[in-house]
């Protein structure tokens, strides 16, 4: 998000004012400097101008707000229109709450925050606990959307998952509470010797170049690809792949979340390890996702032999460890649970089309510090 359109957004100001002025190349620290006629003349109000120049609260920090306005799509938490303008409102008013934690903002549109706002009899007000329970259930809902894209891009693209990571998803199936003995494919599975009578995987007791080689690959996958579709269903999971800014993944991730990014990754074996064992990255605009993982968990010879090598165009699933860095860059070190082809319609940014504009010939720049 621009750092120019936040600080107007935690003044007070609706979304869509706060672009046009940026826009405009109006700052924060002009329209302050600036006379009452000189920001009418930038298109404000009276209130908005109160709200930029006498500061009669302070502005909602950084963290918090971009907090509520990632949780909730940037989207109006009651009427969720999409296309109408937002602004971040205090569910019980700061002069009564002095409160801007992230529970007690809520994101509206400019309609229903003059209900919030009007006591008038004729009118349907948005209460305090109207609002809370508006906020509750789309913050809910939203939760969803982004393991559901997953799943739905996944399925229309069967064999899109070209590594899995067997134990870790044998072990958080069991803590989601999912039974394994249920599944579809588990019968064929157990009858193929590919899992056990609990639903662990099996291991060949020969492994060639990889664990899908040989015999019963077909049936070991179905079987690791159900697990993953049950998984998605009930997991919390974040699509961060349009959203690799320094100044809002901190805001929005913790350790123990899991994430899902897509774009160029790099997939190179670690040096003086025995076996298979591989980083994966994703860098870009300054922010670099790192994990490590066994190359012979590949679930296919192409997966094994080209898209887990070098420089390729992936999604990871990875349940974060670390979040760490400097003014400079972003560092988030996690377990991997999935490495999938690229899913259509996960990623829509592209991070080095300042550098096209610019004339550079069309490559890959996206581990460079671009962003647009």
């Amino acid at each position: 998000m621009n750092q120019t359109e936040a600080g107007f957004l935690a003044r007070g100001i609706d979304r869509r004012t706060a672009t046009r002025l940026r826009e405009d190349g109006w700052t924060l620290a002009r329209l302050k400097a600036t006379s009452k006629s000189g920001a009418k003349s930038a298109g404000l109000n009276a209130s908005q101008i109160r709200l930029l120049q006498e500061e009669g609260r302070p502005p909602i920090p950084t963290e918090a707000l971009i907090a509520v306005l990632f949780t909730n799509r940037f989207t109006c938490c009651v009427c969720r229109d999409g296309k109408a303008s937002i602004v971040v409102h205090h569910i019980v008013p700061w002069a009564k709450s002095h409160s801007h934690a992230a529970k007690n903002l809520a994101v509206v549109c400019l309609n229903c925050h003059s209900k919030a706002h009007t006591t008038g009899d004729l009118v349907l007000n948005l209460t305090a606990r109207r609002l809370k329970d508006f906020k509750a259930q789309w913050e809910a809902k939203v939760e969803k959307l982004d393991p559901r894209a997953i799943l739905d891009a996944a399925r229309v693209n069967y064999s899109a998952w070209n590594y899995f990571n067997h134990m870790r998803l044998v072990e958080l199936a069991r803590v989601t509470g999912i039974n394994l003995r249920r599944l579809q494919s588990f019968g064929q599975a157990l009858t193929c010797k590919v899992v056990d009578n609990q639903g662990n995987i099996l291991r060949p007791t020969r492994i060639g170049t990889y664990l899908y080689a040989g015999g019963y690959g077909i049936q070991r996958y179905a079987y690791v690809k159900e697990m993953m579709d049950e998984i998605l269903e009930g997991l919390k999971v974040t699509n961060i792949s349009d959203h690799l800014d320094r100044g809002t993944l901190p805001s929005i991730l913790t350790a123990g979340d899991f994430i899902f990014v897509q774009g160029a990754h790099t997939f190179v074996k670690i040096k003086g390890r025995a076996g298979e064992s591989c980083r994966g990255s994703r860098k870009a605009n300054g922010i670099e996702i790192s994990y490590v993982f066994d190359r012979k968990e590949a679930t296919s010879n192409s997966a094994w032999s080209m898209w887990l090598r070098g420089r390729q165009d992936a999604g990871s699933l990875v349940q974060v460890r670390s979040v760490r860095g400097n003014k400079d860059k972003l560092f988030l070190q996690g377990t991997v649970f999935g490495i999938s082809s690229a899913l259509q319609g996960l990623k829509q940014r592209v991070y080095e089309m300042s550098l096209f504009k610019s004339g550079l010939p069309k490559r890959d720049y996206e581990d460079m510090e671009v962003v647009i």
